[in-house]
């Protein structure tokens, strides 16, 4: 397995913004950032909005395009910098990522050996830039799908 360790340093900045300017604080964070994410929080009714980046955000820039831009918003938004530990999310994943069912498949990773029960067909999804455990709604769906096409027809053996 190939060390996912990253060496560079990761800046994240994040504040939390009511819904209503939500695209423009993205459209402000947008040239400083290399990724953002967005997360509802529905007890406070706002977003958090986080963005990464390789290099250390302007802070003051950021703010006084904050500022600008939302000019009559109150309270002033406030946006915090700190850096990302670095580590190997790979290994983590393997380690923690235990074997899900769904319908008459295992989704699992090779570390897994293979099930004793000749009724449950494995699927290897390994962790990677694509796929991870398919526990995601769209992969647990496809194989729900299968599962049920499986039950309604027949067809001849094949490998997964």
């Amino acid at each position: 397995m190939k060390n996912k360790t990253s060496t560079k340093k990761v800046w994240r900045i994040k504040l939390d913004v009511p819904s209503f300017c939500v695209s423009e604080v993205e459209s402000i964070l947008t040239p400083h950032c290399a990724s953002i994410s967005l997360f509802r929080d529905e007890q406070k009714e706002t977003w958090n909005i986080e963005g990464l980046s390789e290099k250390k955000p302007d802070l003051v820039l950021i703010k006084h395009h904050l500022h600008t831009v939302l000019k009559n918003f109150t309270p002033k938004l406030s946006p915090t910098i700190d850096t990302l530990t670095p580590s190997d999310w790979l290994k983590t994943h393997v380690l923690t990522f235990c074997p899900i069912q769904l319908g008459r498949f295992r989704v699992k990773g090779e570390a897994f050996n293979e099930n004793k029960n000749k009724n449950i067909f494995d699927i290897c999804l390994n962790a990677g830039t694509a796929f991870g455990s398919g526990k995601h709604p769209t992969t647990a769906l496809c194989i729900l799908a299968l599962d049920r096409f499986a039950k309604k027809n027949t067809f001849p053996a094949f490998s997964i």
